[in-house]
């Protein structure tokens, strides 16, 4: 489709705006959670047709378009594609999962968004990749390159049965963030990922009935593991299904503080943590808590 056809007012204001924010909300909180979306006036609406389309061309035309507020009807399915310009939504609902296979973008922010599901197998960020706030039931970076940040922050993703984030060979250019509230019910995998600063669960609630709560074998992070408090915060951490952290390699520290793991009642393990290597402290006090076997075999601590 064009830009030019017949376009809904959302549309409209896009265009007219130059690069400049779109706010469609109607400043009332509960109205305008993004899981009322289906529910919004038609005047919110955008296709993700049109919003494709202007992705694709405004960097040479009205800037980079962004949104907040907005109801995106159809598929948003950007696989394969270069885009001109960031991809900026903020607060939106999408009726449909948003297609991000090889896509190639300078940043990407959806904080805020709700969505069945982030599908971005070997997507390439060359700056951050944001989804604060985000409530999906998974979110699968498989093989994807992020040349900054990586942040979740306050992300809600739900998949009882199935994996909730998958990040296997993700490589991460400085650090990522699963804090201040992110919730996972099922599993996270993170085996194989590379980040080059750290990884922080600070704050977090991990929760898999069927298996770990975490599988992070293999992974290698830089400066920090935090799966618990840090040095600035108090929130602790929470993991029900036990941690899969066989062959990690930690350049920095882990630290544990104020953390509770729970086994899966099949496993009994709170903490796999066969061959890990940790090149300073690793910090299992200051509140510290487990019901199942830590389990430090052949592990490595340099401090």
């Amino acid at each position: 489709m064009s830009v030019d056809g017949e376009l809904t007012s959302c549309e409209r204001r896009l265009l007219e705006a130059a690069g400049t924010l779109v706010d469609v909300c109607e400043k009332e909180p509960r109205r305008d959670n993004p899981s009322r979306g289906t529910s919004w006036d038609p005047e919110r609406t955008v296709r993700a047709e049109f919003l494709r389309d202007l992705l694709r061309n405004s960097a040479r035309s009205i800037g980079a378009p962004r949104l907040r507020g907005a109801h995106i009807i159809g598929t948003l399915d950007l696989e394969g594609d270069d885009l001109a310009c960031a991809l900026l939504l903020e607060d939106c609902t999408f009726e449909e999962p948003v297609h991000l296979h090889q896509t190639r973008a300078p940043a990407i922010r959806l904080p805020g968004c709700h969505l069945p599901s982030l599908e971005a197998v070997q997507l390439e960020v060359r700056g951050n990749l944001i989804l604060d706030g985000l409530t999906a039931t998974s979110v699968d970076l498989r093989g994807a390159q992020v040349g900054g940040v990586l942040s979740l922050d306050g992300a809600a993703l739900t998949n009882p049965a199935g994996r909730t984030l998958s990040g296997g060979a993700l490589t991460v250019g400085q650090g990522m963030s699963c804090c201040h509230g992110f919730t996972s019910k099922g599993i996270i995998g993170l085996y194989g990922a590379r980040i080059s600063q750290g990884l922080s669960f600070t704050g977090a609630t991990l929760e898999n009935t069927a298996g770990w709560a975490l599988d992070a074998q293999g992974m290698h992070v830089g400066d920090y593991l935090f799966l618990g408090s840090s040095y600035d915060s108090q929130e602790g951490f929470t993991a029900v299904g036990g941690l899969r952290l066989i062959g990690v390699h930690v350049d920095g520290f882990v630290c544990c503080w104020g953390a509770h793991i729970k086994p899966h009642e099949d496993f009994g393990y709170a903490i796999a943590g066969l061959g890990l290597t940790v090149s300073e402290n690793l910090m299992m006090n200051e509140g510290f808590t487990t019901d199942g076997v830590v389990d430090l075999t052949n592990a490595q601590v340099g401090d």
